[in-house]
C-alpha cells in the first residue's frame, strides 16, 4: 500500500520541490485497509506541503519494531499540541470492522 501512495503523490513532490525517499519494509497491521491508506496519504501530503523548497521527506515502513510507519520532513515542526488537536476528528472512525490485516 505505501509504495502506491508513494507513487500517487510523485506529482506534488515535483511541485513543491520536495524530494522523497523511502524505506520499506514489508508490515501487516489491523485496520480497514481504506482508511489505512488515506492516513498513509494524508500524512504523506502534510510532509510535502509543510515543508520547504529544496526539502525532503522520508517514509518508513518497519517489519518488526514500533511505530510501524514514519513519516519525517525537513519543514519546521509541527508542536506535539498542534498535532494531537485533530487526532480524534469522527471522520477517521469506521463503522465496520477493524480486524483484516492489510500491507502497509
Amino acid at each position: 500500500m505505501s509504495e502506491s501512495v508513494l507513487a500517487a503523490h510523485q506529482e506534488m513532490t515535483e511541485r513543491h520541490d520536495v524530494s522523497l525517499r523511502s524505506a520499506l519494509g514489508e508490515r501487516l497491521v489491523p485496520g480497514d485497509p481504506l482508511l489505512l491508506e488515506r492516513l498513509v496519504g494524508n500524512l504523506v501530503a502534510n510532509a510535502i506541503t509543510y515543508n520547504s523548497a529544496g526539502g525532503w521527506v522520508e517514509v518508513e515502513v518497519v517489519v518488526a519494531t514500533e511505530p510501524a510507519l514514519t513519516v519525517r520532513n525537513s519543514g519546521q515542526r509541527v508542536p506535539a499540541e498542534a498535532a494531537l488537536a485533530g487526532a480524534y476528528d469522527s471522520r477517521m472512525t469506521s463503522a465496520g470492522s477493524l480486524s483484516s490485516r492489510r500491507p502497509l
